[in-house]
């Protein structure tokens, strides 16, 4: 049995794996196209056509797959920072945190004392550049647990389920 589920981040854990992926996706572009740069910058008509230094090509290549890198790297960390789930352990009043990976979760159990969850914060945002008036609305909360130097992340648009209360 898994327990009483508590918290789901429903379909917005669709989107953060789907980001997620994305990110995959660009570490492995960024680093094949770096790669290319590095051997190759300087040939394009657009570049010069002529082959620039070792130095210049290892520098935009390196950057360019430092990019692809990096944004897989901030994926991993928010992801590591995300709250998918939060249930009762079956039989006990443990709580059981899952945050997601590229394919399933990773589960840490902590007593209910150990979990300190912060104020809500109403993250809003319009674009208003192109005058279209989209609205980004990302409600979260902070969740505090020992074993974290960064709080988890609460979706506020993710699913309560039973008590509002997390049973205390």
């Amino acid at each position: 049995m898994r327990g009483e589920t508590l918290f789901d981040a429903s379909g917005q854990l669709v989107k953060v794996r789907a980001v997620m992926w994305l990110a995959v996706a660009c570490a492995i572009g960024g680093s094949a196209w770096g790669w290319s740069l590095s051997q190759t910058y300087g040939l394009a008509p657009g570049d010069g056509g002529v082959l620039a230094p070792a130095g210049v090509r290892l520098a935009v290549g390196g950057t360019v797959a430092a990019l692809g890198l990096l944004c897989a790297a901030a994926m991993g960390l928010y992801s590591r920072q995300y709250i998918a789930q939060v249930r009762r352990a079956p039989g006990t009043d443990h709580l059981i945190i899952a945050t997601p990976g590229l394919v399933g979760t990773r589960e840490t159990t902590y007593l209910p004392s150990e979990v300190t969850i912060g104020h809500a914060r109403a993250t809003q945002a319009i674009d208003d550049a192109f005058g279209t008036g989209i609205g980004i609305r990302a409600p979260w909360r902070a969740v505090y647990v020992p074993d974290r130097r960064l709080p988890l992340i609460l979706d506020g648009q993710g699913r309560l389920h039973g008590r509002q209360d997390g049973g205390r």
